[in-house]
């Protein structure tokens, strides 16, 4: 697990909310705190959907950011910041088995996660690993992190 703190908070929420950059991450769930407090569970609710719709949702449990950026942009703009988010994104199955190209995955690994947090006016990203089990290896952790630590240098770069 990895902790950083960004600096160039403009650059970054710019990205988080108005650029595609995390668009291809899921969202497992998130907390907007402006007028109101806001929570969303990521979950989708297939039953909302008609039998078509189904069909052409990917076999993920969760939403993508890129589905619900602008609803989350419509809760913070203005001329107001909001006084806190959290956002708790985790990578999808597929993007998770890419990553793994030279091994696959360990077989107890439940999710790889980027918790996004703003409040008191800095904003900290953190990085998580979520086993099914109890394992000794910290590969995939290694793997995860410096994933994290290279997109965010990456995007804080731009």
């Amino acid at each position: 697990m990895i902790a950083q703190k960004i600096s160039n908070l403009r650059l970054f929420t710019k990205q988080l909310f108005l650029e595609p950059t995390f668009d291809f991450f899921l969202v497992s769930e998130l907390t907007i705190t402006t007028y109101n407090t806001f929570h969303i569970d990521g979950k989708i609710k297939r039953k909302f959907f008609t039998e078509e719709e189904r069909q052409v949702l990917s076999s993920e449990s969760f939403s993508t950011w890129a589905r619900l950026r602008p609803v989350c942009f419509s809760l913070i703009k203005g001329k107001k910041l909001p006084i806190s988010f959290q956002i708790v994104l985790r990578l999808s199955h597929a993007d998770t088995e890419q990553l793994f190209l030279t091994a696959p995955p360990p077989a107890e690994l439940d999710g790889l996660f980027l918790n996004i947090i703003y409040k008191n006016e800095e904003l900290i990203c953190t990085s998580g690993t979520s086993y099914q089990t109890f394992t000794l290896s910290r590969t995939a952790d290694a793997i995860w992190d410096e994933y994290v630590t290279n997109f965010l240098e990456k995007i804080t770069e731009l």
